[in-house]
């Protein structure tokens, strides 16, 4: 094949995730246990078999699932994108789906609500401030 091989959909939720964990490929790779070239061919969706030609790639159930171990993807994310097989890896490495770490290198401090409970009708929003490695809350009718 001539032409490069679009990425797979899990190739692009992990890459997405690596990104918003800033987080290279060869870091992602080295967490996960396996080479950055291996990464690059699973998350790119081919490998470079001679200058020019591309086959194909998709990665095993065991080697997605520790990328998105790494990446912070959940077992429900995988499945959605249509690796069960992955997801089901994925939730045997955590032992459930309730425990998804933060991807490796991320803010892991403390998130603090509004005192006091909600009111009827009113709801949390939350705020992914990533310029200030951060979450913000506010309550809102």
């Amino acid at each position: 094949m001539t032409e490069k091989p679009t990425p797979t959909p899990e190739g692009e939720l992990i890459q997405s995730a690596i990104k918003r964990a800033k987080l290279s490929a060869r870091q992602a790779a080295e967490r996960a246990g396996i080479s950055e070239g291996r990464w690059r061919q699973i998350a790119n969706g081919y490998q470079v078999v001679a200058k020019g030609t591309y086959i194909p790639v998709t990665g095993p159930a065991e080697t997605v699932a520790a990328m998105a171990e790494v990446a912070g993807v959940t077992a429900v994310q995988l499945a959605e994108v249509g690796r069960e097989d992955a997801a089901e890896e994925l939730r045997a490495k955590r032992g459930s789906e309730g425990s998804v770490p933060a991807p490796a290198g991320t803010w892991d401090g403390e998130i603090v609500g509004p005192d006091g409970p909600l009111f009827e009708g009113e709801t949390l929003r939350w705020r992914d401030e990533e310029e200030l490695g951060s979450l913000s809350c506010r309550r809102a009718a």
